[in-house]
């Protein structure tokens, strides 16, 4: 069907035929002990708890086959219970989803007003395409590779392709209408961006410049609407994970056309109130982007995964047990390579080096600044300082045990030459670097 693949499969024993999905208990149990119909014992094949618990792991209940979503379609790539590769029984538009030969290209959309690289274009290509499917994505390129522009031709893209929907009607209040009163359109699913309250302003300032035909809208901070029906005029709705746990209740009502995550390391804790409140949130397409997937553990891809497609990584004990602890501990290859091939569909990340041909060259200027003689005063006076004290603590303790006195100087003097505001905040001289930065900004 649409979103599913049943697999059915017979063990023979004997006389007898049995589904294959009556072992799914003793599989999952990992109990080799199976009950005949005539009372005799089966002992199951050590294998079979090794080729099989993912199917039955993530499978969903079905009287007589596995039934499998087909976010999961990656595990049926070359499956001993499966005569050669599942991809040669899908479409070919399905194919390209889990085999990441992704050909088809979408038009730029003529609102944009600026020009992808050929690595941009192809992302924006991959995120209409998983939308276009209703699949989560996780945009994970490194750093300074252009994730937001790519997300802001996306969002460009639906409001150029928009379709009107009745999902948000009720949020709005009906007015009174009279004989000169013209009856709205339904509007169409706004899109919402969560991020952390720093990148706020740089995702306003973006879409203002490439994409400003869109109608954005901020919400944060003390002055926030509490209105539902005022969030949903908007094509892009700007809000922080802090807002979206204290107005949850609201923003639950509303229905999103796309959910994307700006840096989302930050709900890689399942257990935090951010991770809980946004995969409460219902939208139609998710997006999450991350420089940084996986920063300390396995399990930071848990809650990102989880909150795109939901059930793609089974539940978190599973995870922990099946992939997490192997991996990390065990170094099992098998394991890693079972969690790539059902992770791979949803993931597009491209390193500096891989696109680095099409970056523009690098400007490194470095000047130095010079301090005036009232900061360079100050700066002589604490450094004459800190070296008696050092000297005295060497011929003391020793140099091992004035490790950290000299670790404390050097901070200070570091401090200093920033700006002597920083150790004293009573200075009212000036800063020679902090001037500089301050003209060359301007």
């Amino acid at each position: 069907e649409a979103d599913w693949f049943d697999l059915y499969a017979v063990v023979k024993v004997g006389r007898f035929e049995i589904p294959f999905i009556r072992f799914k208990r003793n599989i999952l149990e990992r109990n080799p002990i199976f009950k005949l119909p005539d009372g005799k014992m089966l002992v199951l094949p050590e294998s079979w708890f090794v080729k099989y618990a993912d199917l039955f792991e993530f499978s969903d209940e079905s009287e007589n086959s596995i039934r499998l979503h087909r976010q999961h379609q990656g595990l049926l790539n070359g499956h001993p219970l499966l005569a050669g590769d599942i991809n040669s029984r899908l479409a070919e538009n399905q194919k390209k989803i889990y085999t990441g030969e992704n050909e088809k290209s979408f038009s730029i959309p003529s609102g944009l007003t600026a020009t992808l690289r050929d690595y941009q274009q192809k992302g924006f290509d991959w995120l209409c395409m998983m939308a276009e499917n209703k699949l989560g994505a996780c945009l994970a390129d490194d750093m300074g590779l252009g994730k937001t522009i790519q997300v802001i031709a996306l969002l460009q893209h639906a409001h150029e392709h928009k379709v009107p929907s009745q999902a948000n009607q009720a949020l709005f209040e009906t007015p009174q209408l009279d004989l000169f009163s013209t009856v709205e359109e339904p509007p169409v699913l706004p899109s919402l961006i969560v991020m952390a309250p720093s990148l706020i302003h740089n995702w306003e300032k973006e879409l203002q410049k490439f994409a400003p035909s869109l109608k954005v809208k901020r919400h944060s901070g003390y002055r926030r609407t509490e209105q539902a029906g005022n969030l949903i005029e908007a094509d892009v709705i700007l809000t922080t994970y802090g807002v979206v746990r204290n107005d949850l209740d609201m923003l639950q009502k509303i229905e999103f056309g796309h959910i994307v995550l700006d840096e989302s390391q930050l709900i890689k804790n399942m257990r935090s109130m951010s991770f809980q409140s946004v995969r409460k949130l219902n939208g139609q397409n998710r997006i999450v982007l991350t420089g940084t997937p996986v920063e300390n553990s396995l399990t930071d891809l848990w809650s990102q995964l989880t909150f795109l497609q939901p059930g793609l990584l089974g539940s978190f004990n599973y995870f922990k047990n099946e992939f997490v602890v192997p991996i990390e501990q065990n170094k099992d290859e098998q394991k890693l390579a079972r969690l790539q091939k059902i992770i791979r569909p949803f993931i597009l990340r491209r390193t500096k080096e891989e696109v680095a041909p099409e970056l523009p060259n690098q400007t490194r200027i470095i000047h130095y600044s010079n301090m005036d003689e009232e900061q360079k005063k100050y700066y002589e006076e604490q450094k004459s300082w800190y070296r008696n004290r050092i000297l005295e603590n060497v011929s003391r303790e020793g140099i091992q045990k004035s490790q950290i006195l000299i670790l404390r100087g050097l901070t200070q003097l570091r401090k200093l030459a920033i700006h002597p505001v920083l150790d004293n905040p009573d200075y009212i001289g000036d800063s020679a670097k902090f001037n500089d930065v301050l003209i060359r900004l301007e």
